[in-house]
């Protein structure tokens, strides 16, 4: 009997563009040849001075637009590109985007920070291709998810949101038990090397290992990110690693690892780590074989 799991890694290339005329947010970046992508560092996410707004920070694909008056921080997402583009830069926008958040002050803040953070939902990752793990094999693989971005004023969140919408999809055993996750595609790439380093996306490491006795095809992967921790290794975002075993029988086990060795942690988890949470992730997975 074949069971079946899953993974996907979006691998599209490209460069970092110059400013094109009639770009809306009048963009301006350097060139980076398409052999160095890989290499590129994770820029740091800013502090924003008030006193110098509007400002735009293009993050892959998407800007976060601050503005300020005397009493007030106004704060937008600006959802104009594509998710996989590896833009960064800060903008002065021509206009502001849709969909304003307007937050009023006592006293206003002098700068407002933007940080990033995981999903505040499980990723369900389904691969492009099918893969089969034989009995007794143990594979490593690496999938990324998208950030959210956290804004804050002093210890004051005023914005917790993802910079690109997300799919919704539904899993568990039937539409009554279960839970709401994002879905992702990935290539189950086995070499951390070869995926591009992106400003709006973090990596986690995958441990499969197949203890049973018959093969396992790999049709989706559910990672628990609000009980994983984020951190910075090697000049790009990775989160805990999260081991999977299967042994005899169809049972198994989901355990969360620890963030790479020499990663430099980001905030904090969304939600503690207990392990109902992590019994219920491995059983929502395999239930649905």
């Amino acid at each position: 009997m074949t069971l079946h799991v899953s993974v996907t890694l979006h691998l599209h290339t490209g460069c970092l563009r110059p400013a094109r005329r009639g770009d809306s947010h009048g963009c301006r970046f350097l060139e980076i040849p398409e052999s160095a992508i890989h290499d590129r560092p994770v820029p740091e996410w800013p502090t924003i001075d008030l006193a110098s707004v509007p400002t735009e920070i293009r993050l892959g694909g998407a800007g976060v637009y601050v503005n300020a008056h005397a009493n007030d921080v106004v704060i937008g997402i600006r959802r104009d590109g594509d998710p996989l583009d590896l833009d960064t830069g800060t903008v002065t926008p021509d206009e502001p985007p849709e969909g304003l958040r307007r937050f009023v002050f006592g006293t206003r803040p002098a700068s407002v920070s933007l940080q990033p953070r995981l999903a505040d939902r499980a990723v369900v990752a389904r691969p492009l291709e099918e893969v089969t793990l034989p009995p007794g094999q143990t594979v490593h693989l690496y999938v990324s998810t998208p950030l959210w971005v956290v804004v804050q004023a002093e210890e004051t969140t005023l914005l917790d949101v993802a910079l690109h919408a997300p799919r919704e999809t539904w899993i568990g055993p039937s539409t009554t038990e279960g839970e709401f996750c994002y879905a992702s595609r990935t290539r189950a790439e086995t070499d951390l090397s070869a995926l591009p380093v992106r400003p709006n996306r973090a990596i986690t490491h995958v441990k499969l290992e197949n203890a049973g006795d018959d093969g396992v095809a790999l049709d989706r992967v559910r990672l628990p990110m609000p009980l994983l921790q984020l951190g910075l290794a090697d000049d790009r975002f990775v989160t805990q690693g999260v081991r999977m075993t299967r042994t005899h029988g169809g049972l198994g086990d989901v355990r969360p690892d620890e963030l790479p060795e020499g990663a430099r942690p980001i905030g904090e988890p969304r939600e503690k780590h207990h392990d109902a949470a992590w019994r219920h992730a491995f059983a929502t997975l395999w239930r649905q074989l």
